[in-house]
């Protein structure tokens, strides 16, 4: 194997983790963190008190145009005069983690993470929990794409996000 022909597989490799990741986070905000944000806001279909639905989601609806925005170019990147059009990888990386800073968004994801935890564990070990019902409807309805995995991977995915700012840009 080439140089040139890893490096290509790692790029490609990228993109399809950004696609995964990118349609997670669409689930995890359209399917779960909407809904119950929007249930909360009326005492008579709060599952979760309005702060508690907001801290569990973190600022997902903050970290999901910023994936987006890095996988329309890194899509662009892989095009056909992709190079001419945004830059190597190098040139995307940097546009998105140093100058538009938009990773930075994650630090909060993260920060609020245990928070969000102890919230979902407090609220899944009740017995009739409003909640636990709600992730089982929304397990059926999104296909079997479990919330656990969603927080997981998310959480996950911040902390190799922090990681791959810190590398690019410098720490903090």
């Amino acid at each position: 194997m080439t140089e040139s022909s890893a490096l290509t597989d790692v790029i490609n490799e990228l993109v399809a983790t950004e696609r995964s990741y990118v349609k997670r986070l669409r689930i995890l905000k359209h399917d779960y963190a909407d809904p119950l944000r929007k249930f909360s806001r009326n005492k008579d279909t709060a599952i979760l008190p309005p702060y508690e639905a907001k801290t569990l989601f973190g600022n997902v609806d903050n970290l999901l145009p910023v994936n987006e925005a890095f996988l329309a170019d890194l899509e662009k990147m892989v095009a056909p005069n992709g190079a001419k059009t945004v830059g190597g990888i190098g040139d995307v990386a940097l546009r998105h983690f140093r100058d538009l800073r938009g990773f930075e968004h994650y630090k909060g994801y993260y920060d609020k993470r245990e928070e969000a935890q102890s919230i979902f564990l407090r609220e899944i070990a009740k017995k009739s929990s409003g909640f636990g019902a709600f992730i089982e409807v929304r397990l059926f309805e999104c296909r079997f794409v479990h919330f656990i995995s969603l927080m997981v991977y998310s959480a996950s995915n911040t902390r190799a996000q922090t990681c791959g700012t810190e590398l690019v840009c410098g720490s903090f």
